[in-house]
């Protein structure tokens, strides 16, 4: 059992490894049918570009990366940073729930899918404005303080269930301190704030 952050990559470098994945639209991931990752967000009907209020903590990781896709395809880039930020945070705090090193991976591969579906310049439009946001203090605030206040995930990560030690979550899902780890973790926001809603 893990110590409540995602091992063997470094707390520190995941946002900027995710980034860095936004930037050159790497892609992982095997055939099609081979690809659970692309399984998943395929399932999903696109949502459109939800930015603002419309986005809510019962959204999955993959509803919150189709609405990214289409944020981009739509160049809503500051819409799309808070889908970037939000749908990062729930699949860190999904893979903390479940446990497992593909749970972990999936994390990863659900952007790296997610870019391949938009093009190259979109791609690189958003990955400068998303980088801006994110590099600036108060940007990054403005962002964590979304997070917060849309709250942690309200939904069981079941599209992540066929990756879950004997079929089942291996730890609560309302662990506070696991969402403060995924937070902390993924956007580096800090776990003290205070949020009036």
């Amino acid at each position: 059992m893990m110590n409540g952050s995602l091992p063997r990559r470094g707390r520190k470098r995941r946002l900027g490894v995710a980034l860095a994945v936004l930037a050159l639209g790497g892609c992982a991931g095997g055939p099609a049918d081979d690809n659970p990752v692309r399984a998943w967000l395929t399932s999903v009907a696109d949502p459109g570009c939800t930015g603002g209020g419309a986005v809510v903590n019962r959204q999955t990781p993959p509803m919150l990366y189709r609405a990214l896709a289409s944020c981009i395809r739509a160049q809503h880039y500051q819409d799309g940073v808070l889908l970037f930020a939000l749908a990062g945070s729930y699949s860190w705090y999904d893979a903390l729930r479940v446990d497992s090193d593909e749970a972990r991976e999936a994390h990863s591969l659900l952007l790296a899918e997610t870019l391949k579906s938009v093009d190259k310049s979109r791609r690189q439009a958003f990955w400068m404005v998303a980088k801006a946001i994110l590099a600036d203090k108060q940007g990054r605030q403005t962002i964590c303080q979304r997070i917060q206040a849309i709250g942690k995930p309200a939904y069981l990560p079941d599209y992540l269930s066929s990756f879950a030690a004997a079929g089942a979550l291996t730890r609560p899902m309302d662990d506070e301190a696991m969402w403060k780890n995924a937070m902390a973790g993924y956007v580096h926001c800090p776990t003290d704030m205070l949020v009036i809603r």
